[in-house]
Formats: C-alpha cells, structure tokens, sequence
C-alpha cells in the first residue's frame, strides 16, 4: 500500500505512555506543536498517571494507529466560539515543559479547528445547544483521519459492571477539543465508547451515576468514563476547554438519562450526523439491566 500523507505512531520498545516516533509524509501540519504527534505524546504522558486498564486501552488508541491529514479549513463557527475560546487559550499555563505539553499543544492548534455545535436539529435548550462545542482534531471533520478503521470487535455484554472488555480501541478513534460555556448542566448520558476527558482551562464538574460523589477536576487533570457508564458534566462561572478522546464502539449513540413526572426513567437516544454533531432519535424505558450495565443500579427504575 501506499504510504503517502500518513502519520505512524509506533509503540515497540517505548515505555507506556510515551510517543515514539511519527514519519510525515506528505500534507499536514508542519508546525511541530500543532501536529499529531504533539497531541498523541500529550494524551499519552497524562494517562501514563492514571491506573486501570481502561487507561492502557486509550493509550493503545494514540499509539497503534495510523493518520492521515485532511486538509480542512479552519473555521470558528458559532458565536460562543468568539466569545470564550480566546479566554480560554490566554488562561492556560505558559511556559515549556512537559506538564504545559496538552495546554502549548490546544493553544497552537485551537485556532486551527474546524468548530461546530455537537447537537443540532431541535430538542435541547439553545442555552445549552450554543453551549458545548466541539473542534476535531482526529475525525470525519479533524485535521486527521484514521487510516482504515476497523470495525469495533467488542461485546457490549462484557460491559456488565463496568468489567475489562480488552482490544477494546478496535482502531478507531475521534479526538480534539471540547468548549463548554459558564453554566452548562449536559445530562446523564451514557455511550458505548470509552472517553477520557483532560482539562485545560476552568473546571468541570463529572458525576459517574446519579447519586455517587462528585468529582472536579481542573488543568492538568483528567476523567476516565468506561463505555455505557452513566454520567453528566456541570461547569460553574467560566468556561471549560476540554481535550478528549473517544476510542472503542463508535457507532454513535448517545442515550441522554430522563426521569418523568410519574418517577420512571427514560433514555433518549441521540444519533451521530455525517456532520459528527447529534440529532434526536428514538425513545425506550430504562430497564434493570441497562442501569446495571450502565455502572448505576442503585436506584429502582
């Protein structure tokens, strides 16, 4: 085959953790600080401090795959974009060094995203659809692509209680920046990917199920949500910028959590676009099992 425009990450003989070696070959970005292998050896190094296997397999997601450059233009979109992202970059920590490396990494490359609101097509309160916003960095709308992704090989079954599924990036992969504006509350939701989330700037709340503790996490921390666990995000009077990383089943599903008047529960599925944003799709009942596979059975449905 080919190889042409195409990124390698390789592993062999690193340690965990760490980006070993990139070959450019062709389109791109030229700038070092803004191109892949300073995202991937950013990512890594952060999960490198986190436990569990759920950390390895993100980590095998930045460093088996290939990329290739897109070629997008960049484009600022909405006009929350303009009105927190440049506050966003002017608070994240200056200076070289490799706890700065994910913040220098999303304030050289922040500007050249192509940025989007993630729901779209009705049924979300416009405060909160103008409100989390997305720019792709590795996806069908990134600055990179995943060369010949495979498709996920994983038994949603083996979820049940949040258990270790293994091989469970399959080759896939959707990665780059979140913005979330002051006072977003998005939902309890749950999906069949793995997702980590490293903050940048501000901070955010993640609750994992509907009663357990809280957790806030700030620059330089991140948040590890195993596939179908239940969880929302809340952010106070700033805004978040977010690096996250989507690997595993990307199918693309996204069950929002609802309780009506009456005490049931309800999941409210959300389906991915051509564009990458969601539209509302079908309605079903919350049923023992799924709060169970979804790491929250505590609460009768």
């Amino acid at each position: 085959m080919k190889k042409t425009a195409k990124y390698r990450l390789r592993q062999a003989g690193a340690k965990r953790g760490t980006a070993r070696s990139i070959k450019e070959n062709g389109a791109g970005i030229k700038d070092d600080d803004a191109g892949i292998e300073a995202f991937t050896s950013a990512m890594t190094d952060l999960l490198a401090n986190a436990s569990g296997p759920w950390a390895a397999e993100l980590t095998n997601a930045f460093t088996q795959l290939d990329f290739t450059p897109t070629g997008i233009d960049p484009d600022l979109g909405p006009d929350s974009i303009g009105r927190y992202l440049e506050g966003c970059i002017q608070s994240l920590p200056q200076g070289k060094s490799p706890d700065n490396a994910l913040a220098d990494f999303a304030r050289n490359v922040a500007r050249q995203l192509s940025w989007y609101q993630i729901f779209d097509g009705g049924g979300v309160d416009p405060g909160l659809e103008r409100g989390m916003l997305a720019g792709q960095i590795v996806g069908t709308r990134g600055l990179y692509n995943v060369d010949r992704p495979n498709a996920s090989t994983t038994d949603p079954d083996l979820y049940a209680g949040n258990l270790y599924a293994g091989n469970l990036y399959a080759g896939n992969l959707y990665a780059g920046l979140f913005l979330l504006a002051p006072g977003i509350y998005y939902p309890l939701h749950q999906h069949p990917a793995l997702e980590v989330y490293a903050v940048l700037s501000g901070n955010l709340t993640i609750h994992h199920g509907r009663s357990k503790p809280a957790m806030v996490i700030g620059p330089g921390q991140i948040s590890i949500t195993p596939p179908w666990q239940v969880h929302s995000l809340t952010t106070g009077d700033h805004p978040c910028l977010v690096a996250y990383a989507w690997t595993g089943d990307l199918t693309g599903e996204n069950w929002w959590w609802q309780q009506d008047e009456e005490g049931q529960w309800w999941r409210h599925c959300w389906e991915r676009q051509a564009s990458s944003a969601w539209a509302p799709g079908r309605t079903e009942k919350l049923t023992p099992e799924e709060m169970h596979r979804a790491g929250d059975p505590d609460i009768e449905a």
